[in-house]
């Protein structure tokens, strides 16, 4: 894909041209439409937006967006994944299960995604980690919603999704989905941080 850099800067900004370029509040979730205040991030909260463009200096010209978003693609969704070649992602929307594999949602950056393995943040209002941070569990797994979150999955169905439910999701091809954090992984509801017991 034209665009797609060495660093992985800019690939979301590709990959959702169209949507990015169209109505900016369309990338905006109406609980989390202003940003941190400060200087711009690359990152926002449960109720804070992120700043894209004007922090991703290595993203190539012309793929330039600036502006802001509270959602997310899943990062494996990518035709792509710079950096982690031991894993497939998914190459088209045509796959078996698309009903289960999240595409885009509510998120603090502009992509995010979850490993089988990934324990739920410990507090309710997690911050990003230091920079460079991974796109994972606490960009996803936040209390937007009464304990949830809006979801368009692959198959391109939506709706809101508790954050329990996001360890059950196909993330990526090999995604276990009956790992740990998950009831028929053995996870029992004192297992979960106390924020997420309600």
């Amino acid at each position: 894909m034209e665009g797609i850099t060495q660093e992985g800067t800019g690939i979301w900004r590709v990959f959702a041209r169209s949507w990015l370029t169209g109505d900016p509040e369309l990338r905006l979730c109406p609980s989390a439409t202003r940003p941190l205040p400060g200087n711009p991030l690359p990152w926002g909260g449960t109720f804070h937006c992120f700043t894209m463009g004007a922090v991703a200096p290595k993203a190539p010209e012309k793929n330039y967006v600036t502006g802001h978003g509270s959602y997310g693609i899943n990062t494996w969704t990518y035709p792509l994944v710079v950096g982690q070649s031991e894993f497939r992602s998914w190459a088209s929307c045509d796959v078996r299960g698309a009903s289960r594999i999240p595409a885009i949602f509510d998120c603090a950056t502009q992509e995010g995604a979850i490993s089988h393995l990934d324990s739920p943040p410990e507090y309710e209002y997690a911050l990003a980690p230091e920079w460079p941070y991974p796109y994972r569990v606490w960009s996803v797994c936040m209390n937007r919603h009464s304990e949830a979150i809006n979801m368009l999955f692959l198959d391109w169905s939506a709706r809101r999704v508790g954050l329990k439910e996001l360890w059950t999701f196909k993330w990526r091809p090999e995604f276990n989905t009956s790992g740990p954090w998950t009831k028929a992984g053995g996870v029992l509801p004192d297992d979960w941080p106390e924020w997420m017991r309600r």
